[in-house]
């Protein structure tokens, strides 16, 4: 019976692109991008508004850097609209 060896390898995120919705009153825009840009390994962040509705602005958010966490820059974008 052979063996069967699998190589997982993992390449670090250097570019993302999310799209985020947000309420019109909070957080800001500049709230947001603060949070974003003290995240480790992140060299550049750039948001464009796409759409604003009655009650949400729809933004791109596009993240540079080298080994970017998705996980923990989600984690930060929801926690500056708070509680």
């Amino acid at each position: 019976m052979a063996l069967l060896r699998v190589s997982v390898v993992f390449m670090p995120i250097r570019r993302l692109l999310l799209d985020v919705d947000k309420a019109i009153v909070r957080p800001s825009i500049t709230e947001i991008a603060d949070a974003i840009e003290v995240m480790p390994n992140v060299e550049g962040v750039n948001i464009t508004v796409t759409e604003i509705d009655v009650e949400t602005v729809g933004m791109d958010v596009t993240l540079e850097g080298n080994g970017l966490n998705y996980d923990a820059i989600v984690k930060a974008i929801d926690a500056t609209h708070g509680p």
